[in-house]
């Protein structure tokens, strides 16, 4: 079924190629974790559909427990993600758009750190690691927004990275536990199969990344 899947992919790689020949067009299916989703796509979309619109996107939530097989086969064409900075996946090309710092945030509290309850998401394991261990409780909810919205309420703490939350650190809505972690980092990466071939959209959306970065 695998080599099945292949075939039929080369066939509309052919197809692709003779129809558009260098002009973006047709097709481009992108994977893109949550946080992304919510904090870039807004402009990236908007400014990538201006510039190429015959290209038609076509955006999914990433899994990140089965990302290199989904490249692999094809669900995304490319990936765009947010991981620890040091991360180095085997067989797929992958380029950092952007570093961001971890935050580990809370809103004002006279609770001893020790004694709550660390929020994470379920698909941001990498880097929650980090600071969960030391956590008396730990619940794990679906979204890194909805992450966020229970720390602004006051029910806990989280490490995310700075981009979600820099607006309520300057609007002094949440505060960062400078004591209570390293100042680790993560990054924003595009991320296809290395064996993938790069079409002129695909090609197109990996440069606009990098020029709204």
């Amino acid at each position: 079924m695998p080599y099945v899947t292949q075939m039929l992919q080369l066939y509309e790689q052919s197809i692709d190629a003779i129809r558009d020949g260098d002009e973006p067009a047709g097709k481009l299916t992108i994977g893109v974790s949550e946080s992304l989703m919510i904090y870039y796509l807004p402009r990236l979309i908007p400014a990538f559909s201006e510039k190429y619109p015959h290209v038609r996107l076509e955006v999914k939530s990433v899994d990140y427990a089965d990302l290199i097989t989904q490249l692999k086969y094809g669900d995304y064409d490319v990936a765009l993600l947010v991981e620890m900075a040091d991360w180095e996946p085997s067989e797929v090309t992958l380029s950092t758009v952007r570093v961001e710092e971890l935050k580990f945030v809370g809103a004002l509290s006279t609770t001893p750190l020790t004694e709550q309850t660390m929020f994470v998401a379920e698909r941001t394991r990498s880097w929650q690691q980090r600071v969960r261990s030391s956590m008396r409780k730990v619940i794990e909810l679906p979204s890194i927004e909805a992450v966020k919205q229970c720390v602004l309420s006051g029910l806990g703490v989280s490490l995310l990275p700075s981009f979600v939350v820099q607006n309520e650190l300057q609007a002094g809505s949440l505060q960062e536990l400078h004591e209570a972690h390293p100042r680790d980092q993560v990054g924003i990466f595009t991320v296809h199969h290395e064996k993938k071939w790069v079409s002129a959209s695909m090609n197109a959306f990996l440069k606009e990344v990098h020029i709204l970065n």
